[in-house]
C-alpha cells in the first residue's frame, strides 16, 4: 500500500515538473524573447509596433489588409503597394525606413535603405544575426 503511494506521488510530481517546464518554454518562447528582442532593438533606435501577446501585429495586419482590399483600387493608379502590404506602407510612413514588427513569435526588421540593407548583409554575423528570426 505504502508503495502504491509513493510511485503515485512520483508520478503526479513527475507530471507537474513536466507541466512547469512547458509553462516556462511557453513563457520564454512567446513573451520574454519578443519583450527583450524589442527593448535591444528601441536601445539601438530602431522603432515599430509594440508587440502584442501572444499574437504578435497579427490582428492588425489582418485588418489594415481586410480594409485595403474592401475598398476599389483607382483605375488610373499603378501604386499596388499600399494595397497588397498596407501595413508595411503605413508603419515605413510612421517609423521610418528602419522599422520591427512581430508575426506570433517570430521577429521581423526591415530595412528598406540600399545602403544600410547592403551594410547588415555583410556584417551581419557580427550585427544581429539575420533579417528575420525564429526561435
Amino acid at each position: 500500500m505504502a508503495l502504491v503511494l509513493a510511485l503515485q506521488i512520483i508520478e503526479i510530481s513527475s507530471l507537474l515538473l513536466l507541466l512547469l517546464r512547458l509553462l516556462y518554454t511557453f513563457v520564454r518562447k512567446a513573451w520574454w524573447t519578443p519583450i527583450s528582442i524589442q527593448k535591444m532593438m528601441k536601445s539601438q533606435g530602431i522603432k515599430g509596433l509594440p508587440y502584442e501577446f501572444p499574437h504578435g501585429n497579427t490582428r492588425v495586419i489582418a485588418a489594415m489588409r481586410s480594409q485595403s482590399m474592401n475598398h476599389p483600387m483607382d483605375i488610373m493608379s499603378h501604386d499596388i503597394f499600399p494595397r497588397i502590404q498596407p501595413h508595411v506602407y503605413s508603419w515605413i510612413k510612421t517609423y521610418g525606413e528602419i522599422f520591427t514588427m512581430h508575426k506570433l513569435c517570430s521577429f521581423q526588421r526591415f530595412i528598406y535603405v540600399f545602403e544600410m540593407f547592403s551594410t547588415v548583409e555583410f556584417y551581419k554575423l557580427a550585427w544581429v544575426g539575420c533579417t528575420t528570426f525564429r526561435y
